[in-house]
């Protein structure tokens, strides 16, 4: 079987890149063709290299409407149309592509949904959190390049039952075709080649956004201070609310204690990871939650708040500690708890590890994105489809 794996970006990291490359891995690994598509600026498809060294090609895909420019996009789109399916077509055709899987879908992927009217393959469309719910919350109305591609796909999948569960509340009429498919992680790229001296100090790796609750956080170890929580923080990542979340820091009083350590590149977050006493995660929502599956890899004790996907590999007081979203007294509460109890850090950790290992890895995802790949056009039940409601894809 041959795959081509379709991203709006070229990232290394990421939580869309991790999972892309997992299932990469998987499929290679398993004897079978890959290549990623990007979209670019040439006409032409032109051979690329990925970031992750992944063979790959890039192309321009004109979304069917833009709203700055309103006329001429519609009329550009329609007037290169034939050309860029034609390209498009004798692209999957060269290569022999069987699947399509295209991750974090936009409009201006519509392309590949009216390529099958030239080409024969399985298209298999994976939803991430933010593609179909910016903000956390639905759009009023999405474009028609977006609803033609999911409605004529022949797969959804979804990283959790949560949100394939909230997606389904939107669009009814993807049930027949809806799965849930974990994300899983490679556990050895996040190992790091001596052992490293645990530091004092928790560990956040998010978006600074309204959706990662940062400012939660923060008032949780100004509250957590004045019970004698004296642990240093530190937040990577960086986001449109750095700049508020810092003077926030300021006013509580935690400037000295918070350290913002920006973006960084993976082999600093991998160290970070393996270097921190425990890992903390408090958003107000979340599709999923891969970054603490990559804590847990490494063996560190998680404290997460109870929404979205999260209570499905997370179970509080077995694997890791749940607390209620925007609730700053809880979290302090748990970061006091969870800074002074080295047992129960032990205990967690271990846990956890275990939880990983046991059901999300790069193999398990893998496993369960095949099938749907292989599923030839037109077939409703793919070999490994539970016969449920809100159902999973298995190994």
């Amino acid at each position: 079987m041959n795959v081509l794996i379709v991203v709006p970006w070229d990232q290394k990291r990421g939580g869309v890149a991790s999972v892309v490359n997992n299932v990469a891995t998987h499929l290679i690994d398993e004897g079978h063709g890959v290549w990623f598509f990007h979209p670019g600026y040439t006409e032409r498809p032109s051979r690329k290299t990925t970031q992750t060294g992944r063979a790959g090609f890039e192309m321009r895909l004109r979304d069917p409407f833009i709203a700055e420019h309103p006329f001429r996009s519609v009329i550009a789109f329609w007037l290169l149309l034939p050309r860029t399916l034609w390209r498009l077509h004798k692209l999957l055709r060269d290569h022999h592509i069987d699947a399509v899987n295209i991750h974090y879908p936009s409009e201006s992927f519509v392309y590949f949904a009216l390529c099958r009217l030239l080409s024969r393959f399985s298209l298999v469309v994976s939803l991430h959190g933010a593609d179909l719910m910016p903000g956390g919350r639905f759009p009023e109305r999405y474009p028609w390049g977006l609803r033609f591609l999911l409605s004529r796909c022949d797969s959804v999948t979804a990283p959790s039952l949560n949100f394939l569960e909230t997606v389904l509340g939107r669009w009814p009429r993807l049930r027949h075709k809806a799965y849930h498919i974990h994300n899983g992680i490679d556990v050895a790229e996040l190992q790091v080649s001596s052992a490293l001296p645990e530091a004092p100090y928790a560990l956040t790796i998010a978006i600074h956004n309204e959706k990662k609750a940062l400012d939660v956080l923060l008032r949780a170890v100004a509250l957590a201070r004045e019970g004698g929580f004296r642990m240093t923080v530190l937040l990577v990542g960086g986001g449109p609310l750095e700049d508020e979340l810092k003077e926030l820091a300021r006013q509580l009083g935690v400037a000295d204690q918070v350290r913002f350590l920006g973006f960084l590149e993976l082999e600093a977050v991998r160290e970070l990871l393996n270097g921190c006493t425990f890992f903390v995660l408090p958003s107000r929502s979340e599709p999923f939650g891969i970054v603490l599956l990559e804590a847990m890899a490494v063996g560190k004790a998680v404290i997460a708040t109870r929404v979205g996907g999260i209570p499905e590999f997370v179970t509080d007081g077995a694997n890791g500690v749940l607390v209620e979203p925007d609730d700053p007294q809880a979290l302090a509460e748990a970061l006091c708890r969870m800074a002074t109890d080295s047992a129960l850090r032990e205990r967690l950790g271990k846990a956890g590890k275990d939880t990983v290992v046991g059901g999300f890895t790069t193999s398990h995802i893998g496993q369960r994105f095949e099938p749907l790949l292989a599923a030839r056009r037109g077939r409703r039940s793919p070999a490994g489809r539970e016969k449920h409601e809100g159902r999973s894809v298995r190994p």
